[in-house]
């Protein structure tokens, strides 16, 4: 059995990086009867730039800063150009089989037909190239990324995330920290900062000039100030955690864009995505107020994208009343996961 990609990663010393996105370029064939292989003669026109060279298309190549060119006489060497220092590493190092001259260290150039796969290095990544069935394959080698540890996020010892005056979101609040997990917390969180019913705390005259006045009310500022005491490693951890409830909620949707939108499972699956994104919201108003909510930001909009196509096939008589989806709409009325509520 040939060795695969991964293991080729392991014989250069890269255990545990991954490999990503790949790119097939069109390979010359050699000319009949020639021999396939860089010849010392061959090697020594290269140096001393002989040797016709073409373009090599590739946007791999330019992604970490390096100019690709083939031999034209299709004998299987290649010549990378680069913009800084690159550097070529055999899985099977032979001599003859790469060059690169102290003198021009931007320069590279390896027998692409006889070395087997080879590394391509950068100081702006990493590529594993090889000649396979008559194409130059290219695939980017990405470092293994080290995640700091999540930080733990706890419930506000005052209390305030399990009792409020509105009954409704008192039981809601409940109901989601019985899973007890920091992201349980954050969600509880956002509903306080989104969700309230003023009605419910107060005459809305009352509670208007109050804000006028700068008096913001407990329940109202609360969840803000909570989320202003976190340390910037728990408003990290929030972040993480909502970038993977995108993730999640990315899978769903893909799975109602293919199902049948006339099953009651297809309804209730709708209905636990539009409470998961109205959590995710929530969750980003108290990142934003941390000035943190970039990240989650850029994940959100494809979701949101994918959810505002989904709307369209949801089957309104069907749907019912939702309270949840029905506050969700009267805080954002453009929001698509509160549009049938």
């Amino acid at each position: 059995m040939a060795p695969s990609r991964d293991d080729f990663l392991e014989a250069l010393g890269l255990t545990g990086y991954e490999l990503g996105e790949m790119e097939t370029v069109e390979w010359p064939e050699p000319a009949v009867g020639q021999a396939l292989g860089l010849t010392r003669r061959e090697l020594s026109q290269a140096i001393v730039g002989t040797l016709r060279v073409v373009p090599i298309g590739a946007a791999l190549l330019g992604s970490i800063g390096v100019y690709g060119f083939t031999a034209a006489d299709a004998s299987g060497v290649v010549k990378l150009v680069g913009k800084g220092p690159v550097t070529v590493r055999l899985a099977r190092p032979a001599e003859g089989r790469s060059f690169r001259s102290e003198a021009e260290p931007n320069v590279a150039w390896v027998d692409a037909s006889r070395s087997g796969p080879f590394l391509v290095e950068t100081a702006s990544g990493r590529l594993l190239c090889s000649v396979e069935r008559g194409q130059l394959q290219l695939q980017a080698v990405t470092a293994p990324v080290a995640l700091a540890a999540l930080a733990p996020i706890e419930e506000p010892a005052d209390g305030w995330m399990r009792s409020s005056r509105d009954g409704w979101l008192e039981q809601q609040a409940v109901r989601t920290l019985e899973t007890r997990g920091a992201w349980s917390v954050c969600v509880v969180a956002g509903q306080h900062a989104r969700l309230a019913d003023a009605a419910a705390f107060g005459k809305p005259r009352e509670i208007v000039e109050a804000q006028l006045e700068g008096e913001a009310p407990a329940w109202l500022s609360g969840p803000r100030r909570w989320v202003r005491s976190l340390v910037p490693e728990q408003v990290s951890t929030m972040s993480r955690l909502a970038v993977a409830e995108v993730d999640r909620l990315s899978e769903l949707a893909d799975q109602l864009e293919r199902a049948d939108p006339e099953t009651d499972e297809w309804l209730e699956d709708w209905r636990r995505l539009c409470h998961a994104r109205d959590d995710l919201e929530g969750v980003r108003v108290l990142l934003a107020e941390r000035g943190a909510s970039a990240d989650l930001d850029v994940h959100v909009a494809t979701l949101d994208r994918s959810g505002q196509s989904l709307r369209m096939a949801a089957p309104l008589a069907r749907l019912g009343q939702d309270e949840r989806l029905r506050r969700a709409r009267l805080a954002d009325p453009d929001a698509w996961w509160g549009w049938l509520g």
